[in-house]
């Protein structure tokens, strides 16, 4: 909660009167969802099906696989306070590319080596990835649109990613059931 006590209120909104302005372009909002679904995807195919490769493939047991999530959270809340100094060095926009690089590059431990380590490293370096990815993407997404596009700009990035889960998890749960985790 310390980190919450810097922060300040924003003026109030005051809503317009008149005539509507022109919503987002689609310039702007077409990446924003492809870019959200994508980045989430990913995320969603070791989150969701990470403990469960690690239980039946990896034959970790539950108490070890529980201490992995637990240290994954733990990091996990380090990386989000972390994010947004790293947001001002890296711009935004160019961050959300090397959080999604980072998430990319957390998946490969456990796609390339069939052993609990890798496989637990990368559990923890995922979650903690999309700690920092989510709190850049909601920056780098409100900076680029009007403050009055903003609340939708937020619902659509959200509804990105609860499509991105629902798919991976939907589809992956037939594709592991048919083929394994590795193939």
């Amino acid at each position: 909660m310390l980190p919450v006590l810097g922060l300040t209120p924003n003026a109030p909104y005051q809503r317009a009167i008149g005539p509507r302005a022109p919503g987002v372009p689609s310039a702007i909002l077409l990446p924003l969802l492809v870019i959200g679904y994508l980045g989430q995807a990913g995320i969603a195919c070791y989150w969701m099906f990470g403990s469960a490769y690690m239980d039946s493939d990896l034959a970790l047991s539950p108490e070890a696989i529980g201490g992995i999530v637990s240290v994954s959270q733990i990091v996990s809340m380090l990386a989000a306070l972390v994010a947004p100094r790293l947001s001002r060095l890296w711009r935004p926009g160019r961050d959300v590319t090397f959080a999604t690089w980072g998430v990319a590059l957390a998946l490969v431990p456990a796609t390339l080596l069939g052993h609990w380590l890798p496989g637990g490293l990368s559990y923890i370096l995922v979650l903690a990835m999309n700690s920092m990815w989510t709190s850049m993407y909601q920056g780098w997404s409100m900076a680029i649109v009007d403050e009055k596009h903003r609340t939708m700009i937020s619902g659509v990035s959200n509804m990105a990613f609860g499509a991105a889960f629902g798919t991976v998890s939907f589809g992956g749960g037939f594709i592991v059931a048919a083929v394994g985790y590795r193939w």
